[in-house]
């Protein structure tokens, strides 16, 4: 059975994809940085060129990059790569850019906090963020309120004991 890499760029995007016997020689005949992906559907660590390499991403380990795609958009549930952070999309045919509206960035302990449209798609019980700095943990489901205006909606607190931690256990 063929095995697929996909060579990595020093940007962590893939440049392209190979069939070979083992990673070892590519490395030696080719020079570069390779992962094993697979080929094709929508498996958990398919590559393809001009993906990028979220290593820290749990399952899609490839993600495509966003990119406008007019009306029809992006279905509920994409997965893209967009300055440097994975991103979710909140809604079906969403034609916004990630960081703009509807989008969540999924990839970080503490991603970004992006003012949600509504609480439709604010954010939900427990999931985490950062605002200006500061971690936070939202304490309701549907969650659009500024973290730092907001001492019913957000929790500090819990951010606050995350960096007291010892760096070894710090998320």
């Amino acid at each position: 059975m063929p095995r697929y890499f996909a060579e990595i760029g020093p940007d962590a995007q893939v440049l392209r994809v190979v069939v070979a016997e083992d990673v070892e020689w590519l490395v030696d005949t080719l020079g570069g940085t390779w992962e094993e992906t697979l080929i094709d559907g929508t498996q958990e660590d398919y590559a393809g060129i001009s993906m990028f390499d979220t290593e820290y991403v749990a399952k899609e380990r490839f993600v495509h990059t966003w990119q406008p795609l007019g009306a029809e958009g992006y279905p509920k549930g994409a997965k893209v790569w967009h300055a440097g952070h994975g991103w979710l999309s909140l809604m079906d045919k969403n034609v916004t850019e990630p960081g703009v509206a509807f989008w969540r960035n999924y990839a970080e302990a503490f991603p970004l906090w992006v003012q949600p449209q509504s609480e439709v798609y604010g954010y939900q019980k427990n999931e985490r963020v950062t605002y200006n700095g500061t971690r936070y943990i939202s304490l309701i489901n549907g969650n659009h309120q500024v973290p730092d205006k907001s001492k019913t909606a957000w929790d500090p607190v819990a951010a606050r004991r995350a960096r007291d931690l010892p760096p070894e256990r710090r998320l």
